[in-house]
């Protein structure tokens, strides 16, 4: 009896697919976020704006000074009392106003007349009162009008009433016969002397 057998039937070739997408693994809650902040990050966003550094501030202003500077003209030696003696000071002569200036303001502002050590506002001086003299009998007066002394021509002597008096300079007597009271800036005086009387006149 013939052997029996059955026929080799070849299994049909396989075929591998190319090409097909894969499925993508699944991710958690966790690993999803993930992803969504690297994305963010490179998905190119501008960055943001930043404000501009501030500009220096500028360098301050010089300061400017509020004195009125003093203007050109002549120079000139003013006679003053200062503490009590003569002195001397420097002014200028305005060009356009002639008015004698000292540091830019009229000298007789800075050198206020009517105020001591000048007598010219001193209620006695201006009531013509006698000066009495320590030591002499009588009182010295007014004689004449006020003039000029060099600040040579005359030194110290003694005060009457916190006002300063003056005699001729090398004057040898102890108690004066004339005295020269400083009246106002400018070494402008005023002569006091003992008054007498001759045959019932009164003279000087």
């Amino acid at each position: 009896m013939p052997t029996s057998y059955s026929p080799v039937v070849p299994s049909p070739p396989i075929r591998f697919a190319r090409g097909l997408p894969r499925r993508p693994p699944r991710l958690g809650p966790a690993r999803l976020a993930g992803a969504i902040l690297i994305l963010a990050g490179c998905s190119g966003a501008p960055d943001p704006v930043l404000d501009p550094p501030a500009a220096p501030a500028p360098p301050p202003s010089p300061p400017t000074s509020s004195a009125t500077p003093a203007p050109a003209g002549k120079p000139v030696a003013l006679c003053v009392l200062e503490d009590g003696e003569i002195a001397t000071v420097e002014g200028l002569v305005h060009p356009e106003t002639g008015d004698t200036l000292v540091g830019g303001r009229p000298w007789r502002e800075v050198f206020d007349e009517d105020s001591p050590p000048y007598a010219a506002g001193a209620d006695w001086y201006v009531r013509d009162e006698m000066m009495p003299i320590p030591g002499r009998g009588a009182p010295l007066e007014k004689y004449g009008l006020p003039r000029i002394l060099a600040p040579g021509e005359v030194e110290r002597y003694g005060t009457y009433r916190s006002f300063p008096l003056f005699v001729e300079t090398g004057s040898k007597d102890e108690i004066a016969d004339v005295v020269y009271v400083f009246v106002r800036p400018g070494c402008e005086f005023q002569t006091y002397l003992q008054a007498y009387t001759i045959g019932g006149v009164r003279g000087r």
